[in-house]
């Protein structure tokens, strides 16, 4: 395998890329996937997370399985489109958006599968990854939801049958993905009459149509690949003007800090492959391109010198004003194909804005406080455990473009909510611009926000659970607390009762959100009224006086130590719990999570949310 060497030379007026000259690297085959395990991580993405941590992660501090939990499969099946990465016979990597026939699903999902019954032929004619899929070989899915924000990742196997439908199949790994960076957009179907056949043209450069659709572009996404790992596809987003054309063959773009997994950039590494996709999302074409690629290190000289001219010579104000702490990603092209017509879906930009007054402000802990948001007329009602879309213009905005501003986008849990308000509960996160703002705010301050979003709420089965298992840490409480409530309300006069495991850790009696905590206690006491069994169980990781938080038969506090697996595990045990038929919602940080993600092994009811700091590289 060939992988070109460049050399950048920067000057005061262009920058200048050279092929030098080309070298074999060795590096083993994408089509030599034989795996009977997925694994998560390969050398290229352990030497990277060294260089961005000073360590190589474990695999088992990220939430991977090897199945789709029953979260991720409803999930997939009310999708209608995903994106799909692969390989063609040349192992050139290709990635494709691949929608849904109108009126029919695009797909049914299990625990271990996923069927494709209802691709839109004409949209996916002369697509090059499906056209290339074979037998055998590996392939990524992403399944991504543009007016939520929320998305999932399936590394599988491509499976085609007797009967010519196309499956994924094991071996599996499952995964999420937080919302970052996702531009938010509402769906429909392409009205019957304007769906045709694909055209298709393929070209050796980008066109000035093609050079302008990727300038203006705020989402994209890619394929890249290795044989340990099968194939991977991924999303990036930003602001308009994120990716740079540097001319018709090359173009650069930032990879913004993620999920700390590096599992892209890793493949990028390892051998260089790449495949991207751009999409006009009102008008249906979609652009195919695919060639070599090298990661660009801000703490190197080249990727200094990389930025510096960028700073000096940006098409664009906003990749100007880039911070110098970002990596790059320099693509070099070696084939495009344009479809026209190549989506059945189209999307458009949302705008669908309410105001908010701030009317009641409550500090919970030194860094929490809640803040009450109300409307003069009644707010939708949410489904206990959603969360709300922000919209904010914080004095330091994180990128400022020019004259196009646009707010910063968060989502807050409704932590409660009532006929004219909801309640958000927000820690202030050092370094935070959003949430150091909102600790700024007086009452009478107006927010901008969109309606309840979000799918992590209460299951209600046909027969309950033998048990709901709320596992919480920090802030994390936020969404658990309606939906503790929720589950309290709906099984408290129910013949079956499920038993109720409260489970909560933070450092100490102080960092109790004193709202929620008091929320807490009385949803579970009126559970235990009901004749139901409601236990809490509180582990402060520093040295508490316990006996001051009405310790009793329903609740348990514990001290001096983080909550591991072990002691989890431990409580589960003595509380002869059934992991087969019990449902488990947890939200935390990400230390907290990837530890639930070994100890909760072998649930199949499992429903999180998780937050965490952003994959900044590791300042030496």
């Amino acid at each position: 395998i060939y992988i070109y060497i460049y050399i950048y030379i920067f000057s005061e007026t262009n920058i200048t890329m050279m092929n030098i000259d080309s070298a074999e690297k060795s590096v083993a085959s994408l089509h030599n996937f034989k795996g009977t395990m997925m694994a998560a991580f390969h050398e290229g993405v352990y030497k990277l997370q060294k260089r961005y941590y000073g360590y190589a992660q474990d695999p088992q501090s990220h939430p991977f399985r090897i199945f789709m939990p029953q979260q991720h499969v409803d999930f997939y099946n009310k999708l209608p489109f995903v994106v799909l990465a692969g390989t063609d016979k040349n192992e050139n990597a290709w990635v494709s958006v691949v929608t849904a026939e109108p009126g029919k699903s695009l797909m049914e999902a299990t625990h271990y599968d996923i069927t494709f019954g209802g691709i839109d032929k004409l949209a996916s004619h002369g697509d090059p990854l499906l056209e290339s899929l074979e037998h055998d070989e590996p392939v990524g899915l992403l399944g991504i939801e543009l007016h939520t924000r929320r998305r999932n990742r399936l590394n599988g196997v491509a499976n085609f049958s007797k009967d010519g439908l196309f499956r994924i199949c094991g071996p599996l790994l499952s995964f999420g993905n937080c919302p970052q960076y996702i531009t938010e957009r509402n769906w429909k179907f392409r009205p019957t009459k304007d769906r045709k056949k694909a055209q298709v043209k393929e070209y050796k450069s980008l066109s000035s149509d093609h050079q302008r659709l990727i300038g203006d572009a705020t989402t994209f996404f890619m394929s890249t690949g290795h044989p340990e790992t099968g194939m991977d596809a991924s999303h990036r987003g930003g602001p308009k003007g994120f990716v740079r054309i540097i001319d018709d063959n090359t173009l650069m773009y930032p990879d913004f800090p993620g999920n700390r997994m590096l599992k892209s950039l890793g493949n990028i590494e390892a051998n260089g492959k790449l495949g991207l996709w751009f999409g006009d999302f009102e008008n249906g074409l979609s652009l195919q391109l695919t060639g070599s690629a090298k990661v660009v290190l801000c703490d190197t000289k080249e990727g200094k010198e990389t930025i510096a001219s960028l700073k000096e010579k940006a098409q664009s104000k906003e990749t100007a004003l880039f911070p110098d702490n970002f990596n790059w990603v320099i693509f070099k092209l070696k084939k495009a194909v344009e479809r026209t017509n190549g989506l059945s879906v189209m999307w458009e930009s949302r705008h669908d804005y309410i105001d908010l007054t701030v009317s009641k402000i409550v500090d919970e802990t030194k860094d929490i406080k809640s803040f009450y948001l109300s409307r003069s007329d009644k707010v939708v009602q949410p489904i206990p455990g959603q969360y709300l879309p922000i919209f904010v213009n914080p004095p330091e905005h994180a990128y400022k473009r020019g004259d196009n501003i646009a707010p910063l986008d968060r989502t807050y849990t409704i932590s409660g909510f009532g006929p004219k308000h909801y309640r958000l509960s927000i820690k202030k996160v050092d370094g935070g611009k959003v949430s150091s703002w909102f600790h700024t705010l007086k009452p009478g301050s107006i927010i901008q926000s969109r309606e309840p979003q979000g799918h992590f709420t209460l299951k209600t089965p046909e027969i309950p659970p033998s048990s709901i298992i709320f596992i919480s840490g920090g802030i994390g409480v936020t969404p658990l607390v309606p939906i503790l409530s929720d589950a309290v309300k709906k099984y408290a006069s129910s013949p079956k009762k499920p038993k109720i495991f409260w489970i909560y850790t933070t450092q100490n009696a102080a960092s109790l959100p004193k709202t929620l905590h008091e929320e807490v206690n009385v949803a579970l006491k009126a559970y235990n009224e009901a004749k139901g069994t409601a236990i809490s169980y509180v582990q402060f990781s520093r040295e508490e006086n316990t006996k001051a938080l009405s310790e009793g038969k329903h609740s348990i506090y514990k001290q001096k130590a983080r909550l591991s697996q072990g002691l989890l595990q431990d409580f589960i045990k003595s509380q002869g719990i059934n992991k087969m038929d019990a449902h488990v919602y947890a939200c935390g940080p990400s230390g907290l999570m990837s530890m639930l993600g070994s100890a909760l092994s072998g649930y199949p009811y499992v429903f999180t949310e998780s937050f965490g700091p952003s994959a900044a590289p590791k300042k030496k």
